[in-house]
Parts: structure tokens; C-alpha cells; sequence
């Protein structure tokens, strides 16, 4: 019995194979399909402000700032410089948020401040009141369709009579209406998505930021983590005003070592203003990387100018760049930045006012770093290739 062979005619043979073709290319289309959609679901960006001190005299008790309150110089940071400022420049500064929004496409989900949203030492409950309210105002004033995301500050509701109080009160029901959330306190979580930022409020001592941030990164699914939070993790300036203190380095390094360690492993990135500077900056711990931007928003000049200085250099020469300041402390300080030059192995900062764009794309996340209140890219930086590449612990950088 011999076997039976099927005949196939040439132009049937043809069909077949154009069939299993158009087959393969309809599967091939479909699964490209899922991966664009999936990609498409990772498109989104928030707006990123440093501090503001969004400020009005209306709002204070010049007197007591003057003459009550702790630090004279307060008073001129006021009434030359902050209400100067905003009587400037705010109303620029919202058209440029509103243009980034507007060129989005709907893909901006969000603005974040970093705290230092208003200047507060109002002075009394009452002044504190009508700072809150006028506050407020003018983050309605724009009418954006996105929600403000507010961390809070050292100067938001925490100096001066009542002003935690009235934080509370005003600040914090604002900014849940905004996020959609009913969190009580001024610390929170918010998601967008696969996106999620954890926001520890102001004031939090080490042990309980770090049970906060332990607590929502460890139960997070979410595959992009920020810490937004108002002070740095990382020193970057040679005043060494970071939420770790300097009087007892055993202690900060155990401080660091556990917090500094979490984020890293849970890749995390850091978002962070407070010094009234512009910097990004990688350090490594023994569990990853941690990648820290920080971002500031007074906009001392409404023409946008570039950098007035722009450095690379990170080390105990830092202390140098401000002689004068604290010179009791000098020596502790550059011990900080020469133990923490080990670690660091990539790092910019910048005196440029401005705002940024925190942009999730797939699977990167990057950072445009706009000039003032201008449409001017400074510079861009891609946050995930940061986290990915590898450094090195060295002492190359520790007397420079």
C-alpha cells in the first residue's frame, strides 16, 4: 500500500501561504497593537514647581515680623523680595504652566509644589486666615484642568501664631477636594494610573518618615514611585540643609542607611525643593541608586535669563561657595559633603529659577527643566537612565 501524497495546484499552494502570511501579519498587528496601548496608557506628565512664597503685605503683620519674630531678616525677604516677586511675576508664571498644560493634550494629570507654596509668618490666626484664603485664590485664578498636588513646607502653616492650626483647617480640605483623597493629616498619598507619589508633610523626625514611606512603598504595586517631599535626602549645597542633621554623623548615617536604602529599593524617585536651587543628583547605596531632582520656582526676573551660575562639582568645596554663613559649622559640614562624595557619582545644580516637566513615557521617565517663566528648555534629563546605569562608591570626589 503505498502512501497517499496530497496534490496542491501551484495557484492553491500560493493561497495557502499568502493566507498563513496575512495570518502572522494580523497577530503581529494586534500584539503591536496591545504594546502601543500599553504604551499609550504610560504617556502622561505633571508640572513640577519648587517653592513659591506666594506673598501679599496684606497678608502679614510687618510689626511683629519685625520686631517678635526671630529672624529680622525676614521682614526684607517680605517687603523687597517676596510680595515684589509675586506682584511680578506670578501671573507669568501661571500662563507658562497653563501653556504646558495646554500643549499636553490632555496628557498632563497634575501640577506638583513642592512646598513653600506661600511665605506665611502672617503674624496672628487671622492674617493666617486671609494668607490661606488669598493663597487659594490664586491657585483657582488660572481655572486648570488639572488638580494642584501640594506638599507641604516649612513655611506653609508652621511659622507664627495659629498657623498650623489654620493649615489645617483651610490647606488640607483644599488640597483632598483637589486629589480626590480624605487623608486627615498633612502627609498623603495620591495615584494617577501606574503612577503614585508619596508626600510626607513638613516636620516629620526621621523615624516617622520613614515608617510613612516604609508603610505606602512597600504596599505600592505601582510601577512609578515618587517621593515628594519639601527638604532633600541629599545634601546638595554646602550648607548641608538635608532632613538628616549634622551634630551626630553616627546617627545620620544609621538615619541615611535606612531611609536612603528604602528608596532605593523600591527605585523610587526623589522630588524636592527647599533650598531655592536647581539640581539633580545620584547617589548610591548598598541597595540601588537613589536619584534626587530638585526643583525652584521664585522667579526673581521675568525675563527668563540663563543660569547665573551652573556647577558639576560636588564635594567639601562646596562649603566655600558661601564663606560666610554659619562659619562655627564649617568644618562638620565639609565632613558631611567629603563622607557624602563617596556616593555620589552623577550631580548638577544650578541657581535657575523656573519649573519642570516630569514626563512618564513607556517605560522612562525624564525631566525638562524650563528657564523662568519662559518656553525654554535649560535641559532635559532622563531620570530612568540615571537609575539604571552603575556607579561606583569612591573617594576620588571626597577632598575636592
Amino acid at each position: 500500500m503505498h502512501p497517499v501524497v496530497s496534490k496542491v495546484e501551484p495557484r492553491n499552494f500560493m493561497a495557502a501561504v499568502a493566507a498563513v502570511v496575512m495570518v502572522g501579519l494580523v497577530f503581529s498587528s494586534a500584539f503591536a497593537d496591545i504594546r502601543a496601548t500599553s504604551d499609550e496608557r504610560r504617556v502622561a506628565s505633571f508640572v513640577l514647581l519648587g517653592d513659591l512664597h506666594y506673598d501679599k503685605l496684606e497678608f502679614h503683620d510687618l510689626d511683629w515680623v519685625k520686631t517678635k519674630w526671630v529672624n529680622p531678616d525676614d521682614h526684607r525677604q517680605i517687603t523687597q523680595e517676596y510680595t515684589v516677586f509675586t506682584a511680578q511675576n506670578w501671573d507669568k508664571l501661571m500662563k507658562a504652566v497653563g501653556r504646558r498644560i495646554g500643549e499636553g493634550g490632555g496628557k498632563v494629570k497634575g501640577i506638583v509644589q513642592l512646598g513653600d507654596l506661600m511665605e506665611g509668618l502672617a503674624g496672628s490666626p487671622e492674617l493666617a486666615r486671609k494668607m490661606e484664603y488669598g493663597t487659594i485664590q490664586a491657585l483657582r485664578e488660572p481655572n486648570f484642568p488639572v488638580p494642584w498636588i501640594l506638599v507641604k513646607g516649612n513655611h506653609d502653616g508652621w511659622y507664627g501664631p495659629g498657623e498650623v492650626e489654620v493649615y489645617n483647617e483651610i490647606m488640607v480640605p483644599f488640597r483632598n477636594k483637589q486629589i480626590g483623597i480624605t487623608a486627615l493629616g498633612v502627609s498623603f498619598r495620591y495615584r494617577v494610573g501606574d503612577i503614585e507619589f508619596f508626600c510626607p508633610g513638613y516636620g516629620l523626625k526621621p523615624d516617622e518618615l520613614t515608617a510613612f514611606l516604609e508603610k505606602g512603598l512597600t504596599e505600592s504595586n505601582a510601577k512609578f514611585k515618587f517621593v515628594a517631599m519639601h527638604e532633600p535626602v541629599i545634601p546638595v549645597t554646602g550648607r548641608c540643609w538635608d532632613i538628616f542633621k549634622f551634630s551626630d554623623m553616627k546617627m545620620r548615617a544609621e538615619n541615611q542607611e535606612r531611609l536612603l536604602g528604602l528608596i532605593a529599593k523600591n527605585k523610587a524617585i526623589v522630588l524636592c525643593a527647599h533650598l531655592h536651587r536647581y539640581s539633580v543628583v545620584r547617589r548610591e547605596t548598598k541597595h540601588g541608586p537613589v536619584v534626587q531632582v530638585m526643583v525652584n520656582s521664585v522667579i526673581r526676573d521675568g525675563n527668563s535669563p540663563p543660569p547665573y551660575w551652573y556647577s558639576k562639582e560636588f564635594g567639601p568645596g562646596m562649603v566655600d561657595m558661601e564663606p560666610n554663613f554659619a562659619p562655627a559649622t564649617q568644618e562638620q559640614r565639609r565632613e558631611v559633603l567629603r563622607q557624602e562624595a563617596k556616593y555620589v557619582t552623577d550631580f548638577r545644580i544650578a541657581d535657575l529659577p523656573g519649573y519642570a516637566v516630569l514626563a512618564i513615557k513607556g517605560d522612562t521617565v525624564s525631566l525638562r527643566m524650563y528657564r523662568g517663566v519662559s518656553d525654554t528648555v535649560q535641559e532635559e534629563v532622563d531620570l530612568t537612565e540615571m537609575l539604571k546605569k552603575s556607579g561606583q562608591v569612591t573617594d576620588a570626589n571626597a577632598n575636592k
